[in-house]
């Protein structure tokens, strides 16, 4: 079944080439033109077959009918916020995801913390292409139907497809008082970006091959690898857009073949029990970077994508709010020395700073 999501911009040329990428693949767009902030609201309340909206962030850029629009995304994303949380029937909307498509200047220079919380996912127009349209898409459609499962189900076991006595019972809990207490896009929200999106109970592919040991990007074998994996691989909601692993899961499987965790033993060890069990001799050990003292790897450089010891990384600014179940991210001291890759992670922390200015003297 299709899912339909409305398209705001004022940019009506520039949308047709964004329309016309984004509707495969089972995801349908449909543009809303209107002249007022009122008759944009009054035309998405009146749509019966809206799975979502996507809005620019500025809409006061271009004229229509000589007229341009003096309201940004971020005003039509609050109003649709608060009528999806009004109990009045006359002016409550459905819930339903907020994707918010601009460009990547406007995302960086005029959308602040709190109106990046109205939006479900935020998507840069000038990282879209060929190649990057269907991950979007799978994107949108996920969060989609994710809003959907929340409504209908409340329950744990339901939702993330896992025994919650196996999991941290601190995100139980918190997960818990969410889905009893908060409306549908907060739950959401929540499980994405500190469940889906953070590191801890769950790992990405990257971090999951850094773990292991393996360097995944010249492994024939890794894919062989990831087969045996399947049976510890996330397959709740958002699972389809986003594929992670249960770390639990895999420190499990590990200790099935090993006396010593994964996290005391170096890439090389780790690597070599692999061959060794399951005859995968072309697994490569992932290396070290530059000015890197430790391949007990457990984590990647958010500028290089390489493995990396979190006693060789900087933490990125930014983390203090974390939940005791995530994991901080890190930049790498050779990535940070050489600002590489910046914008993937912007700046370390005051202590980092001061480490880096250490490295900085011996350079």
């Amino acid at each position: 079944m299709d899912v339909k999501f409305y398209y705001i911009d004022d940019d009506s040329e520039g949308a047709k080439s964004f329309i016309k990428g984004f509707s495969q693949n089972g995801l349908v767009i449909e543009q809303i033109k209107e002249k007022t902030f009122d008759a944009y609201i009054g035309t998405i309340r009146s749509k019966q077959d809206i799975d979502g909206v996507i809005v620019d962030h500025k809409l006061d850029m271009i004229p229509q009918n000589g007229e341009s629009h003096p309201f940004r995304g971020t005003s039509i994303a609050q109003e649709l916020r608060n009528r999806q949380l009004s109990k009045d029937d006359t002016y409550k909307i459905s819930d339903y995801p907020i994707v918010l498509l601009s460009a990547t200047e406007n995302i960086k220079n005029s959308l602040d913390d709190t109106g990046k919380d109205l939006f479900d996912l935020i998507i840069s127009k000038d990282d879209l292409g060929i190649k990057t349209y269907p991950l979007v898409i799978s994107q949108i459609k996920s969060v989609s139907n994710a809003y959907k499962e929340i409504f209908k189900n409340k329950d744990i076991k339901t939702l993330l497809h896992v025994n919650p006595k196996k999991i941290d019972f601190r995100f139980v809990y918190d997960l818990m008082s969410c889905l009893r207490e908060k409306p549908i896009h907060e739950v959401s929200s929540f499980l994405l970006h500190h469940f889906i999106l953070s590191q801890g109970i769950l790992v990405d592919e990257l971090t999951l091959a850094a773990r292991l040991g393996v360097n995944s990007a010249i492994s024939e074998d890794w894919k062989n690898l990831l087969d045996i994996l399947k049976a510890y691989k996330y397959d709740g909601i958002y699972a389809d857009a986003w594929p992670r692993w249960w770390m639990f899961k895999i420190n499990e499987w590990w200790n099935n073949y090993s006396p010593k965790s994964l996290r005391s033993l170096t890439a090389s060890e780790r690597v070599q029990m692999i061959k060794e069990k399951f005859n995968f001799s072309k697994l490569q050990i992932a290396t070290k970077e530059p000015l890197a003292d430790s391949d007990y790897f457990w984590t990647i450089c958010k500028g290089s994508n390489q493995p990396i010891d979190e006693i060789d990384g900087l933490v990125i600014a930014g983390q203090s709010n974390l939940y005791p179940w995530e994991e901080s991210y890190f930049v790498s001291i050779n990535t940070a020395l050489n600002k590489i890759n910046v914008d993937a992670w912007k700046s370390v922390s005051p202590i980092g700073k001061l480490r880096l200015s250490e490295y900085s003297k011996k350079k």
